[in-house]
């Protein structure tokens, strides 16, 4: 015979979970879009009136990631008041901690962005390389970003037990590849680097390297460009300077 009572205690049991995990879902919603607003109306209000940019910097960056933890961890103790199979409910756990490492990622990249963008370029710009432009800048920002959310992507899905060894070989092998097919930009980008933080000359020094005279009109990092007192201008690769003897001229 049938026992009714104890299948009606188990749906009974399986409707009040339902109902609490839907409740905590809600609340966790409702309390990411308090903490959304108070982030617009209060912390952004308050950091516009600090002299410093970290503020900013921080309050900008934190924000999402602090909404989606929030919204996750709720699914997350919400779910854990259904009778889920232990294969469901430990892949749900690895999906919050694969989540909060993604997040916590993004938060460690818009920190960097952030402090590129109104710390370490500016300082570059005025200390070692006055001709940084907007699309350089860009480009490091964006280096920067992208190398924070590989390596964030890495450790999460280290933390899930995917196994990353055959992923950082194919990395590497490709790294290796991306290296040697561009060595020459590398190795004119470093120079750059070196002829700028060394300041061994600037924009308008009149110098000579090898055969060629001239007055420097452009410095970029992977080539300069000098005018010849003929009114030609002539590019020359950074590696080619570092590797000459550079003459100049007493102004």
């Amino acid at each position: 015979m049938v026992d009714m009572g104890y299948y009606l205690n188990i749906l009974v049991n399986l409707a009040i979970g339902l109902i609490i995990c839907i409740v905590i879902i809600v609340l966790g919603f409702i309390l990411a879009s308090i903490v959304s607003s108070m982030f617009k109306k209060y912390l952004r209000k308050w950091a516009e009136k600090t002299e410093t940019k970290i503020d900013d910097i921080i309050i900008e960056a934190i924000e999402s990631p602090i909404k989606i933890i929030i919204i996750v961890y709720a699914i997350y103790f919400g779910l854990s008041f259904l009778p889920l199979p232990y294969i469901i409910t430990l892949a749900i756990g690895n999906f919050v901690k694969f989540v909060v490492i993604l997040a916590i990622t993004w938060f460690v990249a818009k920190i960097g962005e952030g402090s590129l963008e109104h710390y370490i370029l500016p300082y570059i710009k005025k200390e070692i390389y006055e001709g940084l432009d907007e699309n350089q800048s860009k480009l490091f920002k964006n280096l920067t970003t992208i190398t924070i959310c590989i390596i964030g992507l890495l450790i999460a899905l280290d933390s899930v037990g995917f196994d990353i060894s055959i992923l950082l070989l194919l990395i590497a092998i490709f790294g290796l590849g991306f290296a040697l097919a561009l060595k020459d930009i590398f190795s004119h980008f470093l120079s750059g680097v070196l002829l700028f933080w060394n300041k061994i000359m600037k924009v308008n020094n009149n110098i000579k390297v090898g055969s060629v005279i001239g007055r420097v009109k452009e410095m970029h990092l992977t080539y300069t460009k000098l005018e010849t007192p003929e009114g030609e201008e002539v590019i020359i690769p950074n590696a080619k300077l570092i590797n000459e003897i550079i003459i100049k001229k007493k102004e």
